[in-house]
C-alpha cells in the first residue's frame, strides 16, 4: 500500500496527512488485529544545484508479542545497516528496505566505512543534498513514527475490550484523587490533588507492593471501610511534566500482551488504554498486574469512590 510523498518545498516529516483518511482507518484496524503491513513510502531526493528525483522505499511491520523489545532492521541494496535502532515500542518488528537508486545512492553516501550507520556528518553526504539531513532522519525514524501513527485508536475508546473475560458497568468517571507511589520513589512525586467530599484518600485503605515487572494492590490491614469501585491508572515516568497526561499507547496498553491482569474478589474492565476499573466483591481481594518494562519507572495512581463500599 502506497502513502503520499512529502511536499518537495518543505522539510519532510511524518504526519497523518501522508495517509488518506480511509486508508489510515483500515491500516490502524489491521495493525491492531496483528496483521502484517507493507507500505511503499515515496521520498524525493535532491542534490544541491540539481533537480528533484522522486524515489521510494519499503516498510514492513508486524506485531510479535514474544519480543521483549522492538526490532527494526534497515537494509540498503541487500546490506543490513546494523548500527541503526530507532524503534522504542516493544512487541513490534519493522523492516525498512531501500533499493530504489536515487534514495539508495544518497543513503550510501552517508554510510560509514563499515557500512553499519547512516551518518549526517559523513564527508560524502554533508552539504551535498538539499534538506539531506531531514530526508535521512525521515527514513531512519520510519519505524517509530509509523508505529506511532498506526497505534492511535481508530474508533475511539472501546470499553468492551475485555467483555469476554471481565465485565462491569461503567456509569461515571471521576477525577483522580488519590496517588500511589511505588516503593523507593520520592513521596509526592506525582503531586497531590485536593480531596473532595465522598472521595477517600487511597493510601488509608489500600496498599501497593512492587512485584517483578508490575505491582499488586490489596486492602490495607485494619481498614474499616473499603471502596467498592477503584480506578487504577498507570504510566511510565517522564523527564518533564505529568506522566499520566503524557502517557502514550506506544508504551503499553493494559489489555494487550505483554501486560497480564489477574486477581481475586473483584471484577475488572478497561476505561482507557492505561486505566483499569475494578469492582470489589470481597474485602480480601488482590489485584496483580505484570508485564511492564523493568527498565522504566512505573507510576501508579488510584481513584476511589465512596458511593458504595464494603
Amino acid at each position: 500500500m502506497q502513502i503520499k510523498e512529502p511536499k518537495t518545498d518543505q522539510v519532510p516529516r511524518w504526519e497523518e496527512s501522508l495517509f488518506e483518511s480511509e486508508q489510515l482507518k483500515q491500516l490502524r484496524k489491521r495493525f491492531d488485529e496483528g496483521e502484517r503491513i507493507a507500505l511503499l513510502v515515496p521520498l524525493w531526493v535532491k542534490k544541491v544545484d540539481e533537480g528533484i528525483q522522486h524515489s521510494s522505499y519499503k516498510v514492513v511491520l508486524e506485531r510479535d508479542g514474544t519480543l521483549e523489545r522492538g526490532e527494526d532492521f534497515f537494509i540498503r541494496d541487500g546490506v543490513t545497516i546494523t548500527g541503526i535502532a530507532t524503534l522504542r515500542q516493544k512487541g513490534i518488528r519493522v523492516i525498512v528496505s531501500v533499493s530504489d537508486k536515487p534514495l539508495s545512492k544518497m543513503l550510501g553516501d552517508s554510510e560509514n566505512p563499515a557500512h553499519t550507520e547512516w551518518q549526517e556528518r559523513s564527508p560524502k553526504f554533508k552539504g551535498r543534498f538539499d534538506k539531506g539531513v531531514s530526508c535521512l532522519r525521515y527514513v531512519k525514524n520510519s519505524p517509530r513514527e509509523i508505529v506511532k501513527i498506526l497505534s492511535q485508536p481508530a474508533e475511539g475508546m472501546d470499553v468492551k475490550l475485555l467483555s469476554d473475560l471481565f465485565y462491569i458497568d461503567i456509569p461515571r468517571v471521576h477525577e483522580p484523587q488519590g496517588t500511589f507511589e511505588m516503593p523507593g520513589q520520592e513521596p509526592g512525586a506525582n503531586g497531590g490533588e485536593k480531596q473532595e467530599p465522598g472521595i477517600m484518600t487511597a493510601d488509608r485503605f489500600l496498599q501497593l507492593h512492587r512485584t517483578k515487572q508490575g505491582f499488586r494492590l490489596s486492602v490495607r490491614p485494619g481498614a474499616e471501610r473499603i471502596p467498592r469501585e477503584i480506578d487504577v491508572e498507570v504510566a511510565y515516568d517522564v523527564r518533564q511534566g505529568n506522566p499520566f497526561k503524557r502517557y502514550s499507547t506506544l508504551d503499553f496498553e493494559i489489555n494487550k500482551p505483554p501486560i497480564r491482569i489477574s486477581g481475586k474478589g473483584l471484577k475488572a474492565g478497561i476505561l482507557k488504554p492505561n486505566v483499569l476499573r475494578i469492582v470489589l466483591e470481597d474485602r480480601d481481594f488482590h489485584l496483580s498486574v505484570t508485564g511492564f518494562d523493568p527498565n522504566r519507572d512505573l507510576k501508579i495512581r488510584t481513584m476511589t469512590f465512596l458511593d458504595t463500599s464494603l
